[in-house]
């Protein structure tokens, strides 16, 4: 009796082993199933459907087909829109950022071919500091940028202000030296010039050889007589003569015309005291020892102006000839002459420096190089002007990507998927339709709020704002493939 109790016992406890453990080896073979948001509806397997019923489910699929049918073509004009949208991508930010590094190296290029002198060296200078600055801060941001930073476009900005200064400050010294040089000779006066310092170096040397002579007679005159003395004075005069021809046979111009009369005066007085002192020393010799009857001319009473004083006693001898008197006389025409000597030895070192400073001087050839870095300065600025209106442009328009035209398509697009929703959130939901009509409508609000959310965080050149929009909608597709399954088991149902 015990043991048909246990096998009676037995029996119903190994049929519930064996079925669990069927059970275990069915549950290990079947694959993992998808994850859902929501659970898949329940399908009444054991009634069917009622007329009513079925034409309550057929006129939901018909609404659903519509909505799915204006869904996919929203989808193909957001896509096709988005595709379109190329101004607006990352990409095209760094082709243009690569485009401007590479556009202003020309700029940097073009002022280091400025033309280089020495007067303009330190505008050159100024100028290309401030291009290459400015270069580096456009390669900056070529290499560093990232969407929504700014602060190497600041950098940008900041480097641009301080070549602008640089700039003004290149062209207000140009300015400058261009009224400094205009007030200089010109370059025709600079020529005459030169041709009248090769003029004036003769005339010199000759006036020279004449001081030469006339300090070699002074030297000598105590061993002359006295008509061998007033010999060597005529000789000298005469000798002084042929310069003063040469001083009235050139050619004046307006820049040589002062310089030409100060050297003929200088020349005609000297001659006058040569003369003077030639002529008192005739009359001394002519004259008796006592002085008496004899009158000397004074060297006031030559028609020049020599009114120096009789030179200091210099110990040296008269010639014998001669009374003491005479001697103070011939002293006076003497000191007038080493005056005249003097002055005109000054005045033709003066004139000579004041010549060669003249044509020595560079203001005509500087004016010419200034003129050439003004030329060249206003290509390298209408150059430079043109890559920023190109660059502020670009940052205007953020390159062709319109940021107000973007935006209301994206409100457009928001609108649509917001009209879809309505749509969906309007079909029936009886009682054994609401598991289809719940992942319908979930779908629908999650790709709302996506798109809603695109519009508030889009800016120019950024991607990561469609990777929310991107993943929702594969979240969408995946309930409304879960809902097309429980609506399809619906309809299946007899």
């Amino acid at each position: 009796m015990k043991a048909r109790f246990g096998s009676i016992l037995f029996l119903p406890v190994a049929l519930l082993l064996l079925a669990l453990l069927l059970g275990c080896r069915q549950a290990d073979a079947t694959p993992t199933p998808e994850p859902a948001a929501t659970v898949a509806p329940a399908v009444q397997a054991a009634r069917p459907l009622t007329p009513a019923e079925r034409e309550t489910v057929d006129e939901f699929a018909k609404q659903w087909q519509s909505v799915n049918e204006q869904q996919e073509n929203f989808y193909k004009e957001f896509d096709d829109w988005r595709a379109g949208l190329t101004e607006c991508h990352p990409i095209a930010a760094q082709e243009a950022l690569q485009g401007f590094a590479a556009s202003f190296k020309d700029v940097t290029r073009q002022v280091r071919n400025l033309p280089g002198s020495t007067a303009t060296k330190k505008l050159d200078d100024l100028l290309i500091t401030a291009a290459e600055a400015e270069e580096t801060a456009y390669r900056q941001l070529r290499d560093r940028w990232q969407p929504n930073n700014v602060s190497l476009f600041e950098a940008v900005e900041l480097r641009r202000s301080e070549a602008a200064y640089a700039r003004k400050d290149a062209e207000d010294q140009s300015l400058e030296l261009q009224e400094e040089f205009e007030e200089g000779p010109t370059a025709k006066e600079v020529e005459e010039m030169e041709e009248f310092s090769e003029a004036l170096e003769e005339i010199g040397s000759a006036w020279d050889d004449f001081h030469d002579a006339y300090i070699a007679l002074r030297q000598k005159e105590k061993t002359l007589e006295t008509a061998s003395l007033i010999a060597g004075y005529d000789s000298l005069a005469i000798q002084l003569g042929g310069i003063i021809e040469t001083i009235d046979g050139l050619e004046p111009t307006d820049g040589t015309e002062d310089f030409i009369e100060t050297l003929r005066e200088a020349a005609i007085i000297e001659l006058g005291a040569l003369e003077d002192l030639s002529k008192a020393l005739l009359l001394a010799s002519a004259s008796p020892p006592s002085g008496e009857g004899a009158e000397i001319e004074k060297p006031g009473e030559t028609g020049l102006d020599q009114t120096s004083p009789p030179p200091p006693d210099t110990g040296e001898s008269q010639p014998a000839e001669a009374g003491s008197e005479i001697y103070l006389d011939l002293g006076a025409f003497q000191y007038a002459l080493d005056a005249a000597f003097t002055e005109s030895e000054t005045t033709l070192d003066k004139v000579s420096q004041e010549v060669k400073t003249i044509a020595d001087d560079k203001s005509a050839q500087y004016l010419e190089d200034v003129n050439d870095f003004n030329a060249a300065y206003l290509k390298l600025v209408a150059r430079w002007d043109a890559f920023h209106d190109g660059y502020d442009e670009w940052r205007r328009t953020d390159g062709g990507c319109d940021r107000a035209e973007t935006l209301e398509e994206l409100g457009r697009f928001s609108r649509d998927m917001a009209d879809l929703g309505s749509q969906v959130r309007a079909m029936p939901q009886s009682g054994f339709l609401l598991p289809v009509y719940t992942l319908l409508a979930e779908a629908a609000e999650q790709e709302e709020k996506a798109m809603r959310a695109l519009y508030n965080s889009w800016r120019p050149f950024t991607v990561d704002a469609f990777i929310a929009v991107d993943e929702e909608r594969a979240n969408a597709a995946r309930l409304r493939r879960q809902a097309n399954i429980g609506l399809q088991e619906l309809r299946d149902r007899q």
